[in-house]
């Protein structure tokens, strides 16, 4: 009987490192498929798009996983320097055919990944599972396949406890699964989530290798459980592609939608507001941003800034002068409108007041000229002068935030009361009383750096329709 080309005999599957054959071309291919996920997969322009034109584009992306991987495979695999090419242990065929399946997900999990889901991961081992039981199945490593399939060790003649005496062999494997775990799992908490994807993969791929030996098999039935396999991966992986699709559609619309609910509130409040009443009232602005005065030009040597404060020196705090803006608002907004006022001065000479029945919301915005490293900064001080000489409790809030990712959000460092406001100290300020509010700052959250410190005063009801007149003078930052 002639033997297929595509399934060589043991003597020739041992011949090669099956290992490093099939991490080889797997690699090569599901590279090639991230690469052209991360180019052709956008997502529809149209906010709400019809079902069958999200499926199409669901399955053109999974043709185009599957194809690319298929085509990065194949050019290493007929390149004249392989040196799997003349004793490989699996035909093309069946070798494209069983990694299609794993490659077909490539698409969802890139758009995922855009989409800032954690199911990127999940999508990622499923991706690595399905690849590498199928090439476990697929390709017969045995020495002996009547002794392995029965789990039979020939034993050794006139050796007494021969098999006590045995060195257990090493296997690299288990360091290299737990490593892409522990990698992805980090990449996970730091948002990397195509990364996490890759390295799940590459762990479920190594996993699903080692975890039996199969039994060797007919060529025309692993042929059947090939197909089979991807026939049902194949639409699975277009559903699942189309729900990544509506998932990231939902991620991309969220600030509008948000936005848009805000304006439906307000024209709500609106309407319920007494006749004669307007949004910013009679004669008054909307959202107001104020600059702080333009400093008196003095001739001095020019003095380079540094370019970040990663290396913040431990010898000494760091002093930031305040010199960006306060900015004015009203709920439901979160933030001045396009069309806000602006003007120069301090908030310690300025009256600044609502005009109507909404509160008024005051915060200070600094830039920094360098992102700072959480885990460098112990604590900020934020020294400011109050001249606010209305009866009622103030408090004081920060937060820092990294303006390279500004969808994270920020480390929230408390309030603190500001002492000359509350009942019992308040007093009449002719002139700015300085004031010192400490903040400790963790050294791990949701981002590593920051370059941005908002504070926001947080008055309470009796206060909640005038401004106050607080202004930033400076801050200072402790290192560890």
């Amino acid at each position: 009987m002639r033997k297929s080309a595509g399934f060589p005999s043991a003597g020739v599957a041992e011949s090669v490192d099956v290992r490093a054959f099939a991490a080889f071309f797997v690699s090569a291919g599901l590279v090639n498929a991230t690469i052209a996920a991360l180019l052709v997969c956008r997502l529809p322009e149209s906010r709400l798009p019809s079902a069958s034109s999200l499926m199409l584009r669901a399955a053109v992306y999974v043709l185009v996983g599957a194809g690319a991987g298929i085509a990065g495979a194949y050019f290493y695999w007929r390149r004249a320097s392989n040196s799997y090419r003349l004793a490989s242990p699996i035909a093309f065929r069946e070798f494209a055919l069983i990694c299609a399946a794993g490659w077909v997900w490539v698409p969802s999990a890139v758009l995922l990944s855009t989409a800032d889901s954690s199911a990127t991961a999940l999508i990622g081992a499923l991706c690595g599972g399905l690849v590498g039981a199928g090439l476990r199945a697929g390709i017969v490593t045995d020495r002996n396949p009547d002794e392995s399939s029965a789990g039979v060790v020939p034993a050794r003649e006139n050796e007494l406890f021969a098999a006590a005496l045995e060195r257990v062999p090493r296997e690299g494997i288990g360091y290299f699964i737990a490593g892409c775990v522990y990698a992805a799992g980090y990449a996970q908490y730091d948002h990397a989530r195509l990364l996490a994807g890759l390295l799940s993969a590459a762990a479920a791929f190594a996993f699903a290798w080692t975890w039996k030996q199969p039994s060797p098999k007919p060529v025309g039935r692993i042929r059947r459980d090939v197909g089979r396999r991807l026939a049902w991966t194949g639409p699975l992986a277009i559903l699942f592609t189309g729900w990544a699709l509506l998932l990231g559609i939902a991620h991309r619309n969220a600030p509008g939608d948000a936005a848009l609910a805000a304006a439906a509130d307000a024209d709500n409040q609106n309407a319920q507001r007494r006749p004669g009443e307007q949004g910013a009232g009679p004669g008054g602005f909307e959202s107001v941003i104020l600059w702080p005065l333009p400093p008196k030009k003095q001739l001095v040597p020019p003095i380079p800034k540094p370019a970040n404060y990663l290396g913040l020196e431990k010898s000494r705090p760091l002093v930031i002068r305040f010199d960006g803006a306060y900015w004015y608002f009203q709920p439901p907004e979160t933030e001045p409108g396009r069309t806000a006022h602006q003007a120069h001065g301090t908030p310690l000479n300025v009256n600044i007041q609502s005009v109507n029945s909404f509160p008024l919301m005051m915060e200070a915005h600094q830039r920094l000229v360098g992102p700072v490293r959480l885990a460098r900064c112990r604590e900020i001080d934020v020294e400011i002068e109050n001249r606010d000489n209305l009866p009622g409790a103030l408090s004081l809030a920060v937060m820092l935030r990294d303006s390279e990712f500004p969808k994270r959000p920020g480390v929230y460092l408390g309030k603190r009361e500001i002492e000359t406001s509350l009942a019992g100290l308040f007093s009449y300020k002719p002139s700015p009383t300085r004031e010192m509010l400490r903040f400790a700052i963790p050294a791990a959250g949701p981002i590593r750096k920051f370059d941005e410190i908002t504070v926001m005063l947080m008055p309470e009801v009796e206060h909640s329709m005038v401004a106050p007149k607080i202004a930033v003078a400076q801050f200072e930052l402790f290192p560890r």
